[in-house]
């Protein structure tokens, strides 16, 4: 969330974006969950970054070119420029805050159909960096999905999102979990609004989701992203409402005009 776990408001009911802090700060049984969690290994999601800033992880985000991250819009659509000359974009490292390399940021882009606050679509933002990344076994872009995976697939999810509700800490090692796809219209029912093609939803276990720090994830089919980590309908694992991430195939000729600019 934002700051103090900003809230936005919709049909009477909070759904809460999932990052921590903003501006003022492999196999199915190895993952497990991600709040609560169980750490990836190295090399796992080689394309996964954590942006912090203050010393203080705050969203997640995905390499998608050598001087490209995406992550979500309103991770960063309230930063002022000062404030995003102070973010980390860490890279190649299991850890939020060691090891890897360390990258600032040059410029954002912001989904032109995004509105912050009430944005619960076109939830999608690229990051340029000053620098370009430099590829290996453990530093690698990710390959972008043409189409959303099918329902009842089985996806991928992994950040440094809080792996506990009590207390605001986040987990030092990346976490993972894989989950099933869910229909939109089972989605749209249970937040009472519109769910489209915008949206990919995951069905969360209980005790088992998304959180804050995770927001601007992957969501990974087969070894594509297909989602951005949006937002969630409450308590972390325990909302009983899916997890909605922004749909990457959606978005995905805006996406490639922005790399190639």
């Amino acid at each position: 969330m934002q700051m103090s776990e900003l809230t936005q408001i919709q049909k009477s009911y909070f759904v809460f974006l999932i990052y921590l802090a903003t501006i003022s700060q492999g196999n199915a049984s190895k993952h497990e969950k991600i709040i609560g969690g169980v750490g990836a290994e190295e090399g796992d999601f080689p394309f996964l970054v954590s942006l912090s800033r203050l010393g203080r992880h705050f969203c997640g985000g995905s390499i998608i070119s050598e001087l490209h991250i995406l992550t979500a819009a309103h991770c960063i659509i309230r930063m002022r420029r000062s404030h995003l000359r102070q973010v980390q974009v860490r890279t190649g490292s299991l850890e939020w805050k060691n090891q890897g390399k360390l990258h600032l940021i040059d410029g954002v882009r912001i989904f032109p159909g995004y509105r912050h606050p009430g944005g619960f679509r076109h939830d999608i933002a690229i990051i340029k960096l000053k620098t370009p990344i430099k590829f290996d076994d453990y530093t690698m872009r990710i390959q972008l999905s043409k189409s959303p995976p099918p329902a009842w697939s089985q996806v991928t999810v992994a950040g440094w999102g809080k792996y506990r509700l009590s207390g605001q800490s986040v987990p030092q090692v990346q976490q993972a979990a894989d989950f099933s796809v869910i229909p939109r219209r089972i989605c749209r029912d249970a937040y009472g609004w519109n769910i489209d093609e915008n949206h990919i939803c995951i069905k969360a276990k209980r005790g088992v989701g998304v959180c804050f720090g995770d927001s601007g994830g992957p969501l990974v089919y087969g070894d594509k992203l297909v989602g951005v980590a949006s937002f969630i309908g409450g308590k972390c694992g325990y909302s009983g409402k899916p997890d909605v991430f922004a749909s990457v195939p959606h978005h995905l000729e805006w996406i490639k005009k922005v790399i190639s600019s």
